[in-house]
């Protein structure tokens, strides 16, 4: 359950960042570090694909100290 909350906030910030920023996913994916490809960021965000544990740490840490 908690995962899935933090999964929408996540992808809901990433849509808000590339709106309104320009920001692409490759830069969010070398910023989150090394697990995350952009590919992962691309399919979360508009296939709606889960993420592993790890890759949505990473991105979690990532997002929330943007």
């Amino acid at each position: 359950m908690e995962d899935d909350v933090v999964r929408a906030l996540i992808k809901q910030k990433v849509i808000n960042m590339k709106k309104t920023k320009g920001v692409t996913y490759s830069f969010i994916a070398k910023s989150a570090g090394d697990p995350v490809t952009p590919y992962d960021v691309a399919h979360m965000v508009k296939d709606d694909r889960k993420l592993g544990k790890e890759k949505l740490d990473k991105l979690k840490e990532f997002m929330l100290n943007y």
